[in-house]
């Protein structure tokens, strides 16, 4: 801030008035009042999560929680107000080069087999070892493929370095354009909300234009398909006939089917509502309870 003392005060005063303009200064900065462009990137982005947490979905919170490292890793170090248009562009195609992804899955080299059998291990015995479920045991022994934290827990249960039984697999594939798009777009609210605070006069992001993403042709089941799958769920549960129908019958979306209630069928009139996803059902129940908390 700049402060500019009266023609008349004297320079004791001014001393005295500058002592205390800091400190009130400082209580409003303490307190989230006072912010300028000079604020770094990631410094303001903590801020933004911080208020934003409970408007936004958890489900969305999540995804981009997952996003910013990877986006203050880029740009966190940089003050706002010096976040040009070809910063942005430059992470883009950095996102788009092989080698950034996070969720490369590991291929076992290893005989898992001969291992538990000369070993004299069973699956479950193996799994209370690693602490790995025996599930995830169970699809690396017939071949699959696991996430790097599996590959790490596998590794220690075997007592053994990870790169001697484990190989990355397409760890130079790319992120896709989709992706990419959803980092602008947490970039851009994240810039929006620094005009809105006062912090910043534009956003840069109306300035950048994120990779272009293709339209995919969506993957559907035919009808001999559809036929073959209604014929698998007569030796199944209830639960699962019911749930595989109504994504069939109705084209709900997951979200949709989860979300579903009592009380949204109608049995009188044969008909069904469709208010809301799960997450936004759990969304809104969470706020009402805080709302009501508060309220207390």
């Amino acid at each position: 801030m700049t402060y500019k003392p009266e023609p008349n005060m004297t320079a004791k005063q001014i001393e005295k008035e500058v002592q205390r303009q800091a400190v009130l200064f400082e209580e409003q900065c303490a307190k989230g009042l006072v912010m300028d462009g000079r604020i770094k990137f990631a410094d303001f982005a903590a801020e933004w999560f911080k208020h934003k947490k409970n408007d936004l979905r958890p489900k969305t919170y999540a995804r981009y929680a997952s996003m910013l490292p990877r986006i203050n890793a880029a740009i966190g170090h940089l003050r706002l107000d010096r976040i040009q248009p070809q910063h942005l562009l430059s992470f883009y195609e950095n996102l788009l080069e092989g080698g950034i992804r996070r969720d490369t899955k590991y291929k076992c080299t290893l005989d898992f087999n001969k291992y538990l059998k000369e070993n004299k291990l069973t699956i479950a015995e193996f799994s209370r070892r690693s602490g790995v479920p025996s599930s995830s045991v169970t699809s690396i022994k017939q071949g699959h493929n696991c996430t790097l934290a599996t590959a790490k827990s596998i590794a220690k249960g075997l007592d053994m370095p990870l790169k001697s039984i484990f190989t990355p697999i397409d760890i130079s594939k790319p992120l896709s354009a989709k992706t990419v798009l959803h980092h602008h777009r947490l970039i851009s609210s994240i810039f929006s909300t620094a005009v809105e605070w006062g912090a910043l006069f534009s956003n840069p992001c109306d300035r950048t234009k994120p990779p272009r993403v293709e339209k995919k042709e969506p993957k559907y089941l035919d009808e001999v398909q559809a036929a073959t799958l209604l014929d698998l769920l007569e030796t199944e549960s209830t639960e699962y006939k019911t749930m595989i129908r109504l994504l069939l019958f109705t084209g709900l979306r997951r979200g949709e089917l989860l979300g579903l209630e009592w009380k949204d069928i109608d049995f009188d009139n044969s008909t069904m509502q469709i208010p809301c996803t799960y997450p936004t059902r759990e969304y809104l129940r969470t706020k009402q309870r805080t709302q009501h908390q508060t309220e207390l």
